[in-house]
């Protein structure tokens, strides 16, 4: 009687070793989905980043350009009497 019951001991735990392999596969699965998908969510942000810093790059020269100009240093005495800086 003794071996019927190891059997059946040894069968219930191959079957709880099978399901957890499923279960474990299963979420190996949707954790690769998951990180393929932040993956892309992160190409995606950092190309706005990059499309950002040259945004600002474009505004900062822009500024400068205005900064350096002749109207520029022109009219800085009447920007400083209005007070601007």
């Amino acid at each position: 009687m003794r071996s019927m019951d190891s059997t059946g001991e040894q069968d219930m735990s191959e079957l709880r070793a099978v399901r957890f392999d499923r279960e474990m596969q299963a979420r190996f699965a949707q954790n690769a989905k998951e990180l393929e998908l932040l993956r892309r969510e992160l190409a995606t942000r950092e190309n706005e980043v990059r499309d950002l810093r040259a945004a600002l790059e474009g505004a900062w020269a822009v500024t400068e350009a205005v900064k350096n100009s002749t109207s520029w240093r022109v009219t800085k005495p009447l920007r400083m009497l209005r007070g601007d800086k």
